[in-house]
């Protein structure tokens, strides 16, 4: 028990622990201010870059002649798969070498300044060159693919694959009618109603037949395509060229200035925690 007279002791409460998110509400315009300063410096250092501007061409495989058997199937998958592989030969000497002779451009810098993308599920494939110089970008893209459409034109006037696949797809046809022969005669020395054992030789004969068919369809296809690529001579076409180029110039300030509104959070965050831990009164003993 408190004796009379005796005083009673006063119980002092901690300080407040200092906390991030305390310090940078209690001196939020340290924060404010370091993100101010660190998203101006990072949108400058993004003015200050030279830009990069990108011209682009569209390019188009063949045409698509609607009125033979199997072309909406067989040949539209093809010229897809034909964009891929010609959007990777715009690099190649062949068209490189005239390139640099049009514009003046060497080799090299042509091979590091010139790429192709193909469009998915489409025949169609971009072209597109990068320069300091907006004119020159443009005129880049558009010497690329007239360079690409003749040397594509130039390969295809002597395609090796045709004999090879016409001899693939004659003996696919002839695997084909065997195929027919056989599932005839299972059905012919079937009885009525067949046997179990005669109803699975007829499915198995009916099988062979389905795959000897989609093979023989699609050397059909292959050799249509062969065939057709040689006696176009413009199997690609420009479909759009480059008449105007675009600067990564916004891209990059916008990136900048998030760097720098990042970078400015972080700094203003540790200075606003630190100077609350400085003056942040130490608890008593």
């Amino acid at each position: 028990m408190r004796r009379l007279g005796q005083e009673v002791p006063k119980v002092i409460s901690p300080p407040p622990a200092v906390t991030l998110g305390r310090a940078m509400i209690w001196n939020w315009w340290i924060v404010v201010l370091s993100v101010v300063i660190c998203a101006a410096i990072g949108a400058g250092l993004a003015l200050l870059r030279s830009p990069e501007y990108t011209a682009t061409a569209k390019l188009t495989v063949g045409r698509i002649d609607i009125s033979s058997p199997g072309a909406l199937s067989g040949y539209a998958v093809a010229a897809e798969a034909l964009a891929t592989g010609y959007s990777r030969t715009v690099t190649a000497r062949g068209v490189t070498e005239k390139v640099s002779k049009e514009t003046g451009i060497s080799v090299k810098d042509v091979k590091d300044h010139v790429s192709a993308t193909p469009i998915a599920k489409s025949p169609i494939f971009r072209v597109e060159a990068t320069s300091a110089d907006a004119d020159q970008a443009v005129k880049l893209a558009n010497a690329s693919s007239h360079a690409l459409v003749g040397y594509t034109a130039k390969l295809n006037q002597s395609d090796p694959d045709s004999k090879r696949l016409y001899g693939m797809y004659e003996k696919a046809t002839v695997s084909l009618q065997q195929a027919k022969l056989k599932r005839e005669h299972a059905e012919a020395d079937a009885g009525s109603p067949p046997s179990a054992a005669e109803e699975e030789e007829i499915a198995t004969a009916q099988a062979k037949v389905e795959a000897a068919s989609t093979r023989a369809k699609a050397l059909e296809d292959a050799y249509t395509l062969s065939v057709q690529s040689q006696a176009s001579t413009e199997l690609i076409q420009v479909l759009s060229p480059a008449s105007e180029a675009h600067s990564d110039k916004r891209t990059f300030l916008v990136i900048g200035t998030f760097i720098g509104v990042v970078v400015g959070l972080l700094i203003g965050a540790t200075l606003a925690f630190a100077r609350e831990s400085r003056w942040a009164p130490k608890p008593s003993h």
